[in-house]
């Protein structure tokens, strides 16, 4: 990676991949906490999602845009459709178990 050559666009990404590769250590280290197995699937499962999110934001970098190619749109929308319906059963959970 040569960073002398981006643009704002570029290091925008890279920054953005780093904070979901936090969120997924975050997101790991939580699951080690929760006593419910089912939520600590879960729990892993979107760490895993938020992972092959921050790559997608690091090959976004050489490619330009979030929709080219094809599939790392696919890609990125099927990781937001997961982790959109991961923290909706999360927060679910953790109302019924209050």
């Amino acid at each position: 990676m040569n960073f002398d050559s981006w643009d704002i666009p570029e290091y925008f990404n890279f920054l953005e991949s780093i904070i979901w590769f936090y969120v997924s250590f975050f997101v790991y280290k939580q699951s080690k906490l929760d006593k419910y197995i089912d939520i600590k699937s879960l729990q892993q499962r979107m760490s895993l999602f938020f992972i092959i999110f921050a790559i997608t934001d690091l090959i976004e970098i050489s490619t330009g845009a979030w929709y080219s190619p094809w599939w790392l749109c696919l890609i990125k929308v099927a990781c937001a459709l997961f982790l959109i319906y991961g923290f909706y059963r999360w927060f679910k959970f953790d109302k019924l178990s209050k």
